[in-house]
């Protein structure tokens, strides 16, 4: 008895530390899309063209350091959440606001640009559809899990 439950936990902290790894994966694609929006402000704004990759280094070292502090919060974060059993709606929101934010990223480097092929039009309403359904998702399983606690306490 004890020795399944020592492997069931072995499991848990193992898909812990895989959903965590998935969304430090989708982080890190982030800080590249976020440091090219970056770039792309500055290059369209008429910056000084010597000052540019000063930020645009500055701006690489300040997103990695906010992608580390990231993936050691979320860890955390995953890990509470395991404890409270919500893992994987927890999962899915931060999953749904990290897409978002590519979303609105890549969205505002189209509109800023001012041309757009359909296939990246396509793409953004592909990331802004997943990225709706996984917090749609997330929170309905969060607002049936409520409405049952509330229910089996009356």
């Amino acid at each position: 008895m004890k020795n399944d439950s020592k492997g069931q936990a072995t499991i848990l902290k193992l898909t812990v530390l895989g959903l965590a790894t998935i969304s430090a994966g989708i982080a890190l694609g982030l800080w590249f899309v976020i440091r090219d929006t970056l770039m792309t402000y500055l290059l369209y704004l008429s910056f000084d063209k010597w000052k540019i990759p000063a930020v645009d280094n500055f701006s690489f070292v300040l997103l990695g350091i906010g992608w580390l502090i990231y993936v050691f919060l979320i860890h955390y974060k995953l890990t509470k959440s395991l404890e409270s059993r919500k893992l994987f709606s927890t999962f899915l929101i931060v999953c749904g606001y990290q897409i978002l934010l590519l979303f609105l990223c890549n969205v505002s480097r189209l509109l800023f640009i001012g041309h757009s092929e359909w296939s990246s039009v396509f793409l953004r309403g592909g990331e802004l559809a997943i990225s709706l359904a996984c917090l749609l998702i997330a929170y309905s399983w969060r607002a049936k899990k409520r409405f049952r606690d509330v229910k089996q306490s009356k």
